[in-house]
């Protein structure tokens, strides 16, 4: 297995592990942590509370690494559409994840625990987790393109 090829499979798998991450969220964790905020947010709060930072932190910078490795060296073969694509999606979706969909969510599971339910905050945290979802679905979509460009092996790459 040569660079591009080993660089271009690191890429898929871990962009694979963050849609296999953010499945992960929407179907264990967001259902019950925002189904009656703030009482339903305790997950996050306390001296044992999630904390998924662990995992999303390195995770994003590995990959942007990978992207933009895979890219380089594939630059001059057909593969280099089935990274760049994704890769610009991808950026794009960093850009709206760190100016809307981070802060919003600090804001919302940073909230004080009560024993009640905060209509305007149980909103805010539905419409989060829906414009997350439509994300993820992105997300979803960059990654076929990406691994389509698995199937474009050496010997048929050459422009």
């Amino acid at each position: 297995m040569n660079a591009k090829d080993f660089f271009y499979l690191m890429t898929c798998l871990s962009f694979i592990i963050i849609i296999g991450g953010a499945i992960y969220e929407h179907l264990v964790l967001w259902p019950n942590a925002f189904a009656e905020v703030p009482r339903s947010l305790t997950v996050f709060q306390g001296d044992f509370k999630l904390t998924s930072e662990n995992f999303w932190m390195p995770v994003h910078p590995v990959t942007m690494v990978l992207m933009i490795t895979a890219w380089v060296l594939n630059r001059h073969t057909v593969r280099k559409h089935f990274i760049l694509v994704p890769l610009v999606i991808y950026i794009l979706i960093l850009i709206a994840t760190f100016t809307y969909f981070v802060p919003e969510l600090l804001s919302l599971v940073n909230m004080t625990y009560g024993d009640n339910v905060d209509q305007a905050a149980n909103a805010r945290a539905h419409q989060w987790e829906m414009l997350s979802i439509i994300r993820l679905l992105i997300l979803v979509i960059a990654s076929l393109i990406l691994l389509t460009g698995l199937s474009k092996i050496e010997h048929t790459e050459k422009i």
